[in-house]
C-alpha cells in the first residue's frame, strides 16, 4: 500500500544560467540504506564527466567553486523493494545582510520504487537531467 506524501516538489530551471567555464563542486549525498544504492563512485565520475562535456570546470574543494551540484539519494528497503527519491540541484551561495543564503539555479526530484537498487536508475535519470545543464 502506498500513501501519498504530504509535501510537494517543484521543478525549476533558470534558463539564463550557463555552466560553461563555471567552477563546479560535485557533492554526493548518500542517504540510502540496505544496499539500495551502491555505485556512488561511478555516479560521481559520471556527473563530473558530463559537466566537463558541458563546459564546466570541476574543482575538488567546495571553497573554490562558483556553484555546487548536489546529487542525493534517499532510499530504504522494505518487502524486498527499494523505496526512495533522487534529487539533483545546482546551488550558489551569497551573503545577504550578513546571512549566508543558498539559491538554486536548477532543481529536480524524482520518487521511485526499484526491485533491486537505484544504481541503474540513478545513471539513467542523471543522463537526462545533466543534458539540461549547459
Amino acid at each position: 500500500m502506498l500513501i501519498a506524501p504530504n509535501w510537494a516538489v517543484a521543478e525549476y530551471t533558470d534558463s539564463r544560467f550557463s555552466i560553461k567555464t563555471i567552477s563546479t563542486y560535485v557533492n554526493i549525498i548518500d542517504n540510502a540504506t540496505d544496499g539500495c544504492w551502491t555505485n556512488i563512485g561511478e555516479v560521481r565520475t559520471y556527473i563530473e564527466d558530463k559537466l566537463t562535456e558541458n563546459g564546466a570546470v570541476i574543482v575538488k574543494d567546495e571553497k573554490e567553486a562558483g556553484v555546487a551540484l548536489n546529487f542525493q539519494i534517499l532510499a530504504k528497503r522494505a518487502s524486498g523493494f527499494c523505496y526512495g527519491s533522487m534529487e539533483i540541484s545546482l546551488n550558489v551561495g551569497a551573503d545577504v545582510l550578513g546571512l549566508r543564503v543558498i539559491g538554486s539555479l536548477y532543481r529536480y526530484q524524482a520518487i521511485d520504487i526499484e526491485p533491486q537498487s537505484f544504481n541503474i536508475t540513478a545513471l539513467d535519470w542523471l543522463g537526462k537531467k545533466l543534458k539540461e545543464i549547459d
